[in-house]
């Protein structure tokens, strides 16, 4: 979810698990509010299946 999510708090990611952790990596794009990573591209694919593909081309 994002940043700017109105039903979450900003309290509930874990930044401090995630800062410390090698094989954790999370992502809060500052807007796109809750469930803002379904919304369809020009493309008809999900925003999250391009940062799955970035992600794993990283690795």
């Amino acid at each position: 979810n994002a940043a700017n999510d109105p039903f979450l708090p900003p309290t509930c990611y874990p930044y401090s698990i995630a800062r410390n952790h090698a094989r954790l990596t999370l992502e809060v794009p500052e807007s796109g509010g809750h469930g803002g990573f379904v919304s369809f591209n020009d493309a008809g694919t999900y925003w999250s299946e391009h940062r799955i593909t970035s992600f794993l081309q990283s690795l």
